[in-house]
Parts: C-alpha cells; sequence; structure tokens
C-alpha cells in the first residue's frame, strides 16, 4: 500500500510540474513513463526499453502532424 502512496504521490507532482513548466507534454505520457519505470524497477533495462519505446512513438505522431 505504501509503494502505491508514493506511486500517487509521484505522478501529482510530476503533473504539478508538467502542467506548469511543460503543458504541451500530455499529461498521458507522463503518467505511462511513470508506469514503466515502476512496473519494471526490477528490471531496469526492460524499464529504460519501454520509457524509450513511449517517447518514440510520442515524437512519431508528433512528426506525422506535422509532415
Amino acid at each position: 500500500m505504501t509503494e502505491r502512496k508514493n506511486l500517487d504521490e509521484l505522478l501529482s507532482v510530476l503533473e504539478k510540474v508538467r502542467s506548469e513548466k511543460y503543458s504541451d507534454v500530455p499529461e498521458e505520457l507522463i503518467r505511462q513513463i511513470a508506469y514503466a519505470q515502476y512496473d519494471n524497477q526490477d528490471d531496469r533495462q526492460q524499464a529504460r526499453s519501454k520509457t524509450m519505446s513511449l517517447i518514440a512513438e510520442y515524437m512519431n505522431r508528433l512528426n506525422n502532424r506535422e509532415g
């Protein structure tokens, strides 16, 4: 339960920073990255791989909109 509470607190702080300084970054992307890190905390390579994949997908969507 404590771990989940910590994750919820982290998500709250991340959302505050995102909304104040990086409002162009989707909330869902930040949430997905946080969960990827949390869910794979025992496998750092998997966490990194999932995070990079999420960012790449987001960047590809941005590039497709612009092009």
